[in-house]
C-alpha cells in the first residue's frame, strides 16, 4: 500500500485568490485607474503573503507507517516518519462558520496525535474518507474508529468502539 494525500494550502490558495483579485482589479481600473491598481497591488500582496506564510502538508501511507510533509516557502521542508504504532489518539471534528447573511459552511478535519505530539490535523481534501479508514484499518491499537454517518441528510463521522475478540 502507498497513498498520499495533499493539502495545498499555500500553492492553490494564493494563485486563485491572487487571481481573482488582480481579474477584479483589472476591472475597477476600467472606472479608476488609482483604485484599480490599489485593487491590482492588494492581489499582489496577498499572493505573496499566503505564498510564503502558509503551509502546503502531504501525508503519505506505507504498510509500516506514515510520514507527514510540511512546505513552507519561508521555513522550508520537514519530514517526519510515523510507524502506525506511534498513534496514540486520532480525532474526528467539524468547524462551522457563519458570515454577516447568517449562511453556514461546514469544514471537516481529522487530526492524528502520536507520542510526539500532533503529526498533523488536515481539513477536508480529495481522498478524506481513504484517509480515515487507512488510519482504522492500521490502527487496532486504539480502541476506536471513525464511521462514516449514513443516512440522506447526515455528514460526516461518529466515534465507535472496536469489539474485543
Amino acid at each position: 500500500m502507498h497513498r498520499e494525500f495533499s493539502v495545498n494550502t499555500a500553492t492553490r490558495g494564493s494563485i486563485i485568490f491572487g487571481s481573482v483579485l488582480a481579474v477584479i482589479g483589472l476591472v475597477v481600473m476600467v472606472y479608476s485607474l488609482l483604485f484599480g491598481a490599489l485593487v491590482v497591488g492588494a492581489a499582489v500582496l496577498i499572493f505573496f503573503l499566503m505564498r510564503n506564510f502558509a503551509n502546503d502538508t502531504t501525508i503519505s501511507c506505507h504498510d509500516q507507517g506514515f510520514s507527514v510533509k510540511v512546505e513552507n516557502k519561508r521555513r522550508g521542508t520537514t519530514l517526519s516518519d510515523y510507524k502506525w504504532e506511534d498513534v496514540v489518539s486520532t480525532q474526528y471534528y467539524e468547524k462551522e462558520l457563519s458570515d454577516s447573511d447568517g449562511n453556514s459552511t461546514t469544514t471537516s478535519y481529522f487530526t492524528v496525535k502520536t507520542g510526539e505530539g500532533v503529526a498533523f490535523d488536515l481539513q477536508e481534501m480529495r481522498g478524506f474518507a481513504d484517509l480515515i479508514d487507512i488510519f482504522n484499518q492500521n490502527t487496532l491499537h486504539i480502541p476506536y474508529y471513525w464511521e462514516k454517518s449514513r443516512g440522506i441528510l447526515s455528514s460526516g463521522y461518529s466515534k465507535k468502539q472496536r469489539s474485543i475478540n
